[in-house]
């Protein structure tokens, strides 16, 4: 019995591992924030083409803006033309199956 666990263990290790390794594998900063006309997402991925990016208010709807890719690391969106208040950026990558939520305030 001992042993079934202890290799049930080992086999369940390196998955443990690998998920966390992908979990940390992407980093994604927001500045300036607060932000009154741009805000701009930095990654350390080389290809910020292999994510999808969608804007939402903090109550969840969907905001139209436009971006512009600045580097390889680096996407400006621009701000100017919505209200006054708290949005998220959501970074998606279907392949990865990452998916994370940034929040930055709109001044």
């Amino acid at each position: 019995m001992k042993k079934h666990i202890l290799l049930f263990l080992l086999f369940l290790f390196p998955i443990l591992v690998n998920a966390q390794e992908l979990k940390n594998e992407f980093k994604f900063d927001i500045y300036p924030n607060p932000a009154s006309e741009f805000v701009i997402l930095e990654s350390n991925t080389k290809n910020i083409q292999d994510f999808n990016f969608q804007i939402h208010s903090i109550i969840g709807n969907k905001i139209n803006i436009s971006s512009n890719i600045i580097s390889n690391n680096k996407i400006k969106f621009s701000v100017k033309e919505i209200s006054n208040g708290y949005y998220f950026i959501i970074v998606a990558n279907d392949k990865s199956k990452y998916k994370k939520a940034l929040k930055f305030l709109k001044k």
